[in-house]
């Protein structure tokens, strides 16, 4: 049962826009995070899953490009997501079928949360698409600040060998079929404008050859080019603090501990490890707890903060030896 290629063809052959997929990234982000065994953080998300339907909810800002603070932005992409369906064919149980990719779309204004509904089904094809797909690949994804880039990312990074594709098949994967007629528009609007945003973001990107039938060039040849992927460090370091530290661990730094976001920046991979603690939330408090009765300085936080990731590491390897 080919459901990861069909889920990818489903949603890749329309034309979205870059927030409505990266909602659809947040969803295969959050079953990755469930596939790992570990616990989501209340901060970033919040699910409820029964036996036909799970609740998402996410926060805006995780969605919003860099600086932005267009919230209409992700609503009008969240309504057309409604819109847009996954279909596949089983050829096990000989039965198609057919979902809503997202339903029961909220968000209360001042909240800064955007919760919706996606069908069992779904969710369950995105925990099989992750097995594929790093992590790290996600946060790159979730970074790039074009739809084209997006997916061209997603398709190189599950490529091996080069590969070739017919130019119509390209346009109607991208939704563009009737937007650029000619092939020569296509490529010079649509693929290499991608391919410049993958080459300056450092990650997997591609270069193509064209091919002709006669005068006229009917497909390309897309060649992966694999780069080296990025440690979880040097990942934290290239990435912004709000996607990388808990909204309420800086809070509590900035309201309670009197932290700067400079300050805060300084120290943010090893924030981000913290953050990885399935009982960070708990342990912040604590340690504001003893900064306010002691009267400790901000060089405590950090070294109690550093105590935490060493101690939890020392714990993970003792479990894996």
């Amino acid at each position: 049962m080919e459901i990861v290629q069909s889920f990818i063809y489903s949603v890749s052959r329309v034309q979205l826009s870059l927030y409505e997929q990266r909602i659809l990234l947040k969803v295969i982000e959050h079953a990755q995070t469930v596939l790992k065994g570990k616990l989501v953080k209340n901060c970033l998300f919040r699910m409820e899953h029964d036996l036909d339907n799970v609740k998402i909810e996410v926060p805006v800002r995780y969605i919003l490009s860099e600086g932005s603070k267009h919230y209409e932005d992700i609503k009008e992409a969240a309504i057309k997501l409604m819109g847009r369906r996954f279909e596949f064919w089983d050829s096990k149980t000989n039965a198609w079928y057919s979902s809503p990719l997202i339903y029961n779309v909220a968000y209360v204004q001042g909240s800064g949360l955007l919760s919706f509904y996606v069908s069992k089904m779904l969710y369950d094809v995105a925990l099989d698409f992750t097995k594929g797909f790093c992590r790290y690949d996600l946060e790159t994804a979730l970074s790039l600040t074009s739809p084209y880039a997006v997916r061209l990312y997603a398709l190189v990074s599950g490529q091996s060998k080069p590969i070739v594709y017919r130019i119509d098949a390209l346009k109607k994967m991208f939704g563009v079929e009737n937007k650029y007629k000619q092939t020569r528009d296509f490529l010079l609007k649509v693929i290499d404008p991608a391919k410049r945003i993958l080459d300056r973001a450092e990650c997997n990107s591609f270069t193509y050859s064209k091919i002709k039938s006669g005068n006229k060039v009917t497909a390309i040849c897309i060649a992966p080019l694999k780069r080296r992927q990025l440690t979880a460090d040097e990942l934290a370091a290239k990435v912004s603090l709000k996607r990388l530290v808990d909204n309420e661990i800086l809070i509590v730094m900035i309201s309670y501990m009197g932290f700067t976001t400079k300050e805060i920046a300084a120290h943010k991979v090893l924030l981000h490890q913290f953050c990885e603690l399935p009982y960070a939330t708990d342990v912040i408090y604590n340690i504001e707890r003893r900064f306010r009765k002691g009267k400790k300085s901000k060089g405590y936080v950090i070294a109690a903060i550093r105590d935490e990731v060493d101690n939890y590491k020392r714990l993970q390897d003792k479990k894996d030896n």
